[in-house]
């Protein structure tokens, strides 16, 4: 009996403890982090140069042995989205049976630009390929093909080429024309003359010509023509942009431009124009200089071939250089048949200073009539 309690008690005091025992507590657990995915590389972005519109580039060619010296001038389209016309001018041209003081080309786009490169199949055979660096910068190389007249081809083989913009794009806030204020700043369309000349065959480009006149009272900058081909019954068969050779038109001048049709189509009864431009500002009206005179001027030639040898002085009170000339050919009515470039031999022109010049043309008129007007950069 007292075993049994004995055993009794044992149990109940084992109860007891069990009961007054402190509770585990659960142990939270520890997290882990997870390691953070690091980010994906952010592609960088491919910058492609394509050209300023409307900007037109000069510069040198590379050139030795058969001319002391090139140039080459490339002419942005106004959408920028490709080369309108490029102008070769070279001084002492020796060639297989023909020498030139200066030879002048002038050959009319469209030629693209794909991402800011250039490559552009040149008449004649020619091929012209490059890059540009900046919107207002391009070098490259050209293989020179000219077709020079009663002398037939020429070829003056590879050479590098750089040009870029005068100004650079921040200095002209808009290239795109604007209305400007009224009664401030008008420029017209004088007259367009459609033709199909037969120094182009046999391309067959149509060419539109003709002169648009500053009426305003400012000095006018980035003159441009939107010619329209018309039928007989007015319809508009094609439209195309036309170019003067100057940066700066004059209060009260008329200058010439001259738009390209390579793919003209038939049935043309006329053309018309409409000019677009923007008033002139201070900083161009002193970078771009006007004020030339010529003398000495001799034409000869025979049927249709003719060229133009005169003098060119600098009237401008500063230094200038990248002089170029632009021949205007009219009829006895003053009708105009053609738009021609040269350039003075010499490439920089001190107040004063002279130099001798020679451009080569083509005319259906038997005696042509002509006007030359020049520009150039003021030089520092």
């Amino acid at each position: 009996m007292r075993r049994k309690s004995l055993w009794f008690l044992l149990v109940m005091l084992g109860l007891i403890l069990t009961a007054c025992a402190p509770k585990a507590t659960p142990v939270a657990p520890t997290p882990v982090e997870a390691t953070p995915k690091p980010p994906e590389a952010t592609p960088t972005p491919v910058l492609i140069l394509g050209p300023q519109p409307g900007a037109i580039l000069t510069g040198p060619i590379e050139i030795s042995g058969k001319a002391t010296s090139g140039t080459i001038t490339l002419t942005i389209s106004e959408d920028g989205s490709s080369i309108a016309s490029v102008s070769i001018a070279l001084v002492e041209l020796k060639c297989d049976g023909f020498s030139a003081g200066s030879m002048t080309q002038e050959m009319g786009g469209p030629f693209p630009v794909a991402e800011g490169n250039i490559s552009a199949s040149l008449p004649g055979g020619g091929e012209l390929k490059g890059r540009f660096i900046s919107p207002t910068e391009a070098s490259g190389t050209i293989n020179l093909v000219l077709e020079i007249p009663l002398a037939g081809t020429c070829d003056l083989g590879r050479w590098d080429w750089s040009a870029k913009a005068e100004l650079e794009t921040e200095a002209i806030p808009s290239l795109t024309p604007t209305a400007p204020s009224a009664g401030t700043a008008q420029a017209v369309v004088k007259s367009c003359n459609y033709s199909v000349p037969r120094w182009d065959q046999p391309q067959e480009a149509g060419i539109a010509v003709g002169e648009v006149a500053n009426v305003g009272l400012v000095d006018l900058m980035v003159v441009r023509v939107a010619v329209e081909l018309y039928d007989q019954q007015g319809k508009v068969l094609a439209t195309g942009e036309g170019y003067t050779p100057v940066t700066v038109v004059l209060v009260g001048e008329s200058v010439p431009y001259h738009a390209r049709f390579d793919d003209p189509p038939g049935g043309v009864e006329g053309c018309r124009g409409t000019a677009t431009y923007l008033p002139a500002d201070e900083l161009v009206r002193s970078t771009y200089l006007r004020d030339f005179e010529f003398s000495d001027l001799q034409l000869d030639g025979t049927e249709g071939e003719y060229r133009l040898i005169g003098t060119i002085t600098n009237a401008n009170p500063f230094a200038v250089h990248t002089i170029h000339m632009t021949l205007e050919i009219f009829d006895d009515s003053q009708k105009v048949e053609a738009v021609w470039a040269g350039f003075p031999e010499q490439d920089t022109l001190a107040p004063g200073e002279s130099s001798p010049f020679m451009i080569f043309f083509s005319s259906n008129l038997v005696e042509p009539g002509h006007r030359i007007l020049a520009e150039g950069f003021r030089a520092e």
